[in-house]
């Protein structure tokens, strides 16, 4: 399960193992749980200042990445999982 986790979130096992798990504090579920709802205004850019804020596929492009890490993670370990269980 820690394979969901992302670098810097060191107490994700914690999160999930507390008597009040409030997934809203894992990372993977703040963000799906964000981005499933339109909320994206961490995402948007505001680089060009107060008037031009502007979100794009690209302002997403380090969490895509991130996520592409986690994923991978998650599915190797996954695969490991399911192939012992078929040893079992």
């Amino acid at each position: 399960m820690e394979k969901l986790a992302f670098p810097d979130e060191d107490d994700f096992i914690e999160k999930l193992e507390s008597i009040k798990p409030n997934l809203q504090n894992v990372k993977i579920v703040r963000i799906r749980h964000n981005l499933c709802h339109g909320n994206i205004l961490e995402y948007i850019n505001k680089d060009l200042g107060e008037n031009n804020h502007f979100f794009t596929p690209e302002c997403c492009l380090k969490l895509a990445i991130q996520l592409l890490i986690v994923s991978k993670a998650w599915v190797e370990a996954l695969g490991n999982f399911r192939k012992a269980m078929q040893n079992v």
